[in-house]
């Protein structure tokens, strides 16, 4: 729930430099640098998608212990957070991956 909470803070306060310093996990830093892009790219797509983005993390943080919102684990470290197949389609973002890495939770993947 506080990767979720900072998520949606971050987003919606415009505060994206906290974002990726704080609350994105590496992996993700990487892919943005390895197709050579960089902070300024991440601060563009929350930017551009900022209203797709909180709909979805507004949903999700509403339904979080109920069935509209199904919680898996994958691999050894990660926890995926998806809607109901019953609610995706009214989203554009439908499901958040988070990480475990150097012991913190951070926000691995957004689909």
């Amino acid at each position: 729930e506080h990767v979720l909470s900072h998520i949606k803070r971050g987003i919606r306060l415009r505060e994206y430099d906290l974002l990726w310093e704080q609350v994105l996990a590496e992996e993700p830093r990487r892919a943005y640098a390895r197709d050579g892009g960089d902070f300024s790219d991440f601060a563009s797509f929350c930017e551009e998608n900022r209203s797709d983005l909180m709909q979805f993390l507004n949903r999700v943080g509403f339904g979080i212990y109920s069935s509209d919102v199904i919680q898996e684990s994958f691999d050894t470290t990660g926890l995926r957070i998806r809607l109901h197949p019953n609610l995706a389609s009214q989203f554009k973002y439908t499901e958040l991956e988070i990480t475990r890495e150097s012991n913190q939770l951070l926000w691995l993947m957004i689909r």
